[in-house]
């Protein structure tokens, strides 16, 4: 993280903020599955080095339907194949060992760069990488876990009660 202050530029490590910035963003239920679908590919023994979804059973699919249609037809699959098409947007996400870590490492680096600025240095870059801009509230794609640009905004509209341009 790359701070820029009045005479000098330093750079800075990310501190962690938790999940409360990130479920206040996205679905609890998309936090939960990313942090275990590893662990998940190994207990359940899936013969890859990496996680992509076998099925799409998106709720999103289902929009229009009642909810009573909606809460009979979709649920979680068990299968950690499928529980990846449930959360995710696109095959252009392949979930990894360090996915999660990462995709949380992200999301504090953007968090910190918040924190600088709105302690008063004129100006922060934060590199997150996965990027996060693919992410929507209840679903991960295109290699973006966590929406890092979207959960930076909350938090400036939290604290400061301003609006945000991205």
């Amino acid at each position: 993280l790359w701070m820029a202050s009045d005479r000098s530029r330093q750079i800075e490590a990310p501190t962690a903020h938790g999940d409360e910035p990130i479920t206040a963003v996205h679905d609890p239920g998309l936090v939960r599955f990313l942090e275990t679908a590893w662990s998940e590919v190994r207990r359940q023994s899936v013969p890859r080095a990496f996680l992509s979804a076998d099925t799409y059973p998106n709720r999103s699919m289902f929009e229009g339907m009642s909810d009573g249609a909606i809460q009979r037809h979709v649920r979680e699959p068990v299968f950690v194949g499928g529980r990846a098409g449930f959360w995710g947007l696109d095959s252009a996400a392949p979930l990894v060992a360090g996915t999660y870590v990462a995709a949380r490492a992200a999301v504090d680096v953007a968090l910190t760069a918040v924190d600088l600025v709105l302690g008063g240095a004129p100006a922060a870059y934060g590199l997150c990488r996965p990027p996060g801009h693919h992410a929507a509230r209840s679903m991960y794609g295109g290699y973006c876990f966590f929406n890092n640009a979207a959960i930076a905004a909350d938090s400036i509209v939290r604290t400061t009660g301003e609006r945000v341009a991205i």
